[in-house]
């Protein structure tokens, strides 16, 4: 007696998406920085200026662990910018 052809096909989907979920992959998750300072300053100070945000956001990492400080970057960052006037001004070697 043979078995219903839907029957051998369903399993291949179920054992398909078992070995998917065995294989370890983690969604990567995006972090939200908000800028608090219109300071232009690099600083352990619990405050998050626009620099700090954004080199959080590019280094995955946070500068400061303070509190107030900006939120490390995870991914594809999103950086919050509240109304206000930043002036920057090029940074320089020495």
């Amino acid at each position: 007696m043979r078995r219903p052809a839907f029957r051998r096909v369903t399993w291949l989907p179920l054992v398909l998406l078992l070995l998917l979920s065995l294989t370890g992959v983690q969604p990567a998750y995006a972090a939200s920085i908000t800028v608090d300072s219109t300071a232009d300053i690099v600083a352990d100070d619990g405050a998050c200026s626009l620099r700090e945000a954004i080199s959080n956001a590019n280094t995955d990492s946070a500068m400061f662990s303070s509190t107030g400080e900006c939120a490390a970057g995870s991914g594809e960052d999103a950086i919050t910018i509240p109304a206000g006037t930043y002036t920057s001004t090029p940074e320089t070697d020495n």
